[in-house]
């Protein structure tokens, strides 16, 4: 490595790595360099190899690039664009964030960390000061080193071993064992918060009293003068105790944020049984102000997400009636007659959709979930198939894909094998 770069300063450094601005003799480049800085376990090994593959996957404006991956001497390293404008971390330090830049800065913060969810990859350590920012602002998701694929079996630490930072962990990162992408989502939700309020939701200095905050204390209100409604409602959803009342992956989140309605998946039995994303200005939904339609459509929803599904589903019923041709509100609806029990309905409802918008990820998701519930395997992975075709990002569909490999046989099944796999799904 010193036959090709020049160190310059040494700018970061933790338990068993450091960071350097380094200079790249061939072509002037100013670059930062990872160096493990001692192998004292084949876990520390693995874990810093994993970063580099890591990065290698995800190409995104507001990730941090790799370079290049290799070794000076027996120090395992890798080279990434250096990103010269300080940290989220510096700029909190300064106090609360206005408004207009809060926005912009979530909604980079969560591209990027949905471009990780896309690959199939957790950050498991997002905070402030792994949120790099360019000269100009710009948002670049950096350190990896905790992230790992969540259906890949290979364990990179013991056994309900915590990896992450205490103040910005999931409540369930704190029994150890496995996390998937909600656990980002939580941390996402608390450096929103931090960004917002100049302070993270819960502070203690002691770990278990910080523990028993993130577990079961309700979190303090944002006071913030001029926020955003939208902003502080997915905060609220980023923030949810139960992982199962949180946005399934980023890009949910970011859905959220833009001010769609998101109902959070719930999970039961190891496979998500409740999905629904919708926008009043999407998927055919067309209404002119005021309009009865849309402030039934904004109750039921409501309701939906309050989990008063019995309540819910006559609002969203007449909204419906309301609006024909609106497939947001149909698919809406259909969800409350899921969690009501009325799955022939409930289909009747989601393949009248799929009649009008045939290439709806949404209602193609709805089928599959009412399939699920119904135990047809088979037909629910059709149905999640045709929704992939739609949208290859969905990140909670495969996994609810690769729940549904795993509770059959483990031979070819469907066309799909069992080869390399993005978050235990192979493509078709």
């Amino acid at each position: 490595m010193n036959d090709r770069f020049e160190l310059l300063e040494r700018i970061g450094q933790g338990a068993s790595g450091e960071v350097w601005r380094a200079r790249r003799r061939e072509d002037d480049r100013v670059v930062a360099i990872k160096l493990l800085r001692r192998v004292n376990s084949a876990e520390a090994l693995a874990r810093f190899v994993r970063e580099s593959e890591l990065l290698a996957q995800v190409d995104h404006p507001n990730v941090v690039r790799l370079l290049e991956v290799g070794a000076d001497g027996d120090r395992p390293c890798f080279v990434t664009e250096f990103v010269s404008g300080g940290t989220l971390r510096d700029l909190i330090a300064r106090g609360p964030l206005a408004p207009p830049e809060l926005a912009t800065l979530a909604r980079q913060l969560l591209s990027g960390l949905a471009a990780c969810h896309a690959r199939g990859i957790l950050h498991r350590d997002l905070k402030p000061e792994n949120v790099l920012l360019t000269q100009g602002g710009q948002v670049k998701l950096a350190d990896l080193g905790l992230g790992r694929y969540p259906g890949n079996l290979e364990q990179l630490t013991r056994t309900g071993a915590m990896l992450g930072t205490p103040r910005y962990m999931a409540p369930e990162q704190f029994r150890g064992g496995g996390v998937d992408a909600r656990a980002d989502i939580y941390a996402a939700g608390v450096v929103m918060y931090e960004m917002a309020s100049g302070h993270p939701p819960f502070q203690a200095d002691e770990l278990p009293a910080l523990v028993r905050q993130h577990r079961l204390d309700p979190v303090p209100p944002l006071a913030t003068p001029g926020l955003p409604r939208h902003y502080a409602r997915a905060v609220r959803l980023a923030l949810e105790k139960d992982p199962a009342r949180r946005p399934g992956d980023a890009s949910l989140l970011l859905r959220a944020l833009d001010g769609e309605v998101v109902v959070a998946t719930a999970r039961r039995r190891g496979f998500a049984i409740a999905l629904a994303v919708a926008t009043a200005v999407g998927l055919g939904v067309r209404w002119a102000k005021p309009d009865p339609a849309r402030e039934l459509y904004a109750r039921g929803a409501s309701l939906l997400e309050a989990q008063r599904a019995a309540e819910a589903e006559p609002v969203l019923r007449e909204a419906a009636r309301l609006s024909p041709g609106g497939t947001a509100v149909q698919l809406v609806w259909a969800q409350a007659l899921l969690r009501g029990g009325k799955l022939a309905e409930a289909e009747r409802v989601v393949r009248e959709s799929l009649s009008i918008a045939p290439g709806s990820a949404a209602a193609w998701h709805a089928l599959g979930r009412i399939e699920e519930t119904r135990n047809r395997i088979d037909a629910a992975l059709e149905a999640y198939r045709h929704e992939l075709a739609c949208d290859p990002g969905r990140v909670e569909t495969r996994n609810l894909v690769a729940d549904l490999l795993h509770r059959r046989a483990p031979a070819v099944l469907l066309g799909v094998d069992r080869g390399p796999t993005v978050l235990g799904t192979a493509h078709p």
